[in-house]
């Protein structure tokens, strides 16, 4: 399975996202979605699924 998320800051901006457990993110992160933080920022996160691991990749302030 696979996919692609969009994820919008709110207008305070810093909020996180918690990702599956025993997810990869392929650029980097060590399994944790390092977004951007500013107020209305776009980041799109793709991932893969294999039935036991997600794979992500993310990508950052796409403002």
């Amino acid at each position: 399975m696979y996919g692609l998320l969009k994820v919008v800051q709110d207008g305070t901006g810093s909020r996180t996202l918690t990702l599956p457990a025993g997810s990869k993110v392929i650029n980097g992160g060590g399994g944790v979605a390092l977004l951007t933080t500013t107020a209305n920022a776009v980041d799109i996160l793709t991932y893969f699924y294999d039935g036991s691991t997600f794979w992500w990749t993310i990508g950052n302030n796409y403002n």
